[in-house]
């Protein structure tokens, strides 16, 4: 993989710059080779407390022509030419980045790690970074917003954020940078027409879009003006400063408020009341220290259910997370221990009841007694464990069936030992409403596993990874 952690550029993104090796032209002179390039790479600042996993959006180089986990007709005879498949961006996680950056004022990085959200997969795939101005940029990203609010990427991450909520963060971005070249500036005659811009890109989708517009053309007159008329344009340019931060901070975005108001203070000091500024920067710092002072750590409770092997034999236990000296056995000769309220599912391993069985905890349990089963097969969950749906009336599991051939099972928890088949696969997981499955798949030869999601109710089904992927928990 040719992959470098490269400073960012001059508009702030961050590049992977890559270069085929000319051996890779010679197929003769190689037998394997694998071509990735990385683009983007987020690279989260060094002081950055990471907590979530941030990856990269991958695409691949085609080697002779050849896309993506495919084998080049063309290649010299007994040579393979290997071209690994795309990895996934974590939509959730880069997003969580993206509000930790956007909280703390770090708008090149904010942005950068929206656009690489956006740029994912099933997202918007030929969006442009450096190639169009700040305002074209953001004007594609919300007509790709609003324009397939139905679309597979954002009916999947709807539990993470909104289209509107990336709308307004995107918004406060642009806003922040052109504000950001403005403090930053040590001679205001050196803004240029990017930084009005980047306000013009803050009014696009913004219900205050008008008053951002209004700013935007201020400040450019501004800019063009020379140094006699710039006095006479700084007052409609202050002004329009406060109008949009007074109308944030209505809108209780008190850091962004504060912060173009520093902008103006910037510009012309002493038109911005003082004591408004001391107002809006003590709303700011209240805001932040509330976001950024951890929560009272909440005191853990609970059992904790799960089995061990000693000597050939597996027992299932139990023990309070208060209290780790009361271990207790629970159910002798038991693995694949599977909880739903009171209700346990297990593998049951005694000769005389071998298979999926379960039992109701709300009563004394006697480890040594006979548990009713679930289905009458000895292979039935016992590589892994059953899991319950989020009702409780039904239980998935995988198993062999006397064939050696993985299968998907869904049983009723009433005993019934009735199943029905689902698919070829193993390690199910229901998800957190129980209209999906999501499971290793292994194929009907073997040779295609990874994790697919499959909707209970229609059967239809979409990969999501590819590789030895196994025991996914949803």
């Amino acid at each position: 993989p040719l992959v470098g952690n490269l400073p960012p550029d001059s508009n702030g993104m961050t590049s992977a710059v890559t270069s085929a090796p000319s051996a890779l032209h010679n197929t003769a002179a190689i037998t394997t080779a694998a071509v990735t390039a990385m683009v983007p790479i987020v690279v989260p600042s060094p002081n950055r407390p990471v907590s979530s996993t941030v990856t990269a959006a991958v695409t691949t180089i085609p080697v002779n022509g050849v896309d993506a986990g495919t084998t080049t007709p063309n290649a010299a005879p007994g040579v393979t030419v290997t071209v690994s498949p795309p990895a996934l961006l974590d939509v959730a996680a880069t997003w969580d980045d993206v509000q930790y950056y956007y909280q703390n004022g770090d708008w090149g990085e904010a942005r950068w790690n929206l656009i690489t959200m956006l740029s994912a997969k099933d997202g918007i795939r030929d969006l442009a970074l450096n190639n169009i101005s700040p305002a074209l940029q953001a004007q594609q990203i919300y007509r790709e917003l609003t324009g397939n609010p139905t679309a597979l990427y954002w009916r999947q991450w709807l539990d993470a954020f909104t289209v509107d909520e990336i709308s307004l963060t995107l918004a406060d971005i642009y806003m922040g940078l052109a504000n950001e070249d403005i403090v930053n500036a040590s001679d205001l005659s050196t803004l240029s027409e990017q930084t009005a811009d980047y306000l013009l890109a803050a009014a696009v989708g913004r219900p205050n879009g008008d008053t951002v517009r209004q700013l935007s053309a201020e400040l450019s007159r501004y800019l063009l003006a020379n140094e006699q008329q710039r006095v006479a344009q700084l007052d409609g340019l202050v002004n329009a400063y406060l109008v949009y931060a007074n109308e944030r901070e209505a809108q209780g975005a008190h850091c962004v408020s504060f912060q173009a108001l520093t902008a103006a203070h910037q510009l012309a000091g002493d038109r911005v009341p003082s004591d408004l500024l001391r107002q809006y920067e003590t709303t700011c710092r209240n805001v932040v220290t509330a976001q950024t002072t951890a929560p009272a750590e909440n005191p853990l409770n609970g059992t904790i259910y799960y089995s061990s092997e000693q000597d050939g034999r597996y027992t299932i236990w139990r023990v309070p997370v208060t209290n780790p000296e009361s271990v207790a056995s629970v159910i002798n000769n038991a693995s694949q221990p599977s909880l739903l309220g009171n209700r346990l599912a297990f593998y049951s391993r005694r000769s005389d009841s071998e298979g999926l069985s379960g039992v109701e905890l709300d009563h004394s349990v006697d480890p040594n007694e006979r548990f009713p089963r679930y289905t009458n097969n000895v292979e039935d969950a016992r590589e892994s464990p059953a899991r319950w749906n989020p009702t409780g009336t039904l239980l998935v599991f995988s198993s062999t069936d006397g064939d050696r051939k993985d299968r998907l099972y869904t049983t009723p928890t009433t005993f019934s030992r009735v199943k029905d088949v689902v698919i070829e696969g193993e390690d199910p997981v229901w998800s957190p409403d129980g209209k999906y499955i999501l499971y290793r798949d292994v194929g009907a030869d073997g040779n295609m596993p990874g994790l697919v999601l499959r909707s209970f109710d229609t059967g239809l089904s979409q990969r999501l990874t590819h590789g030895d992927d196994r025991r996914p928990i949803w």
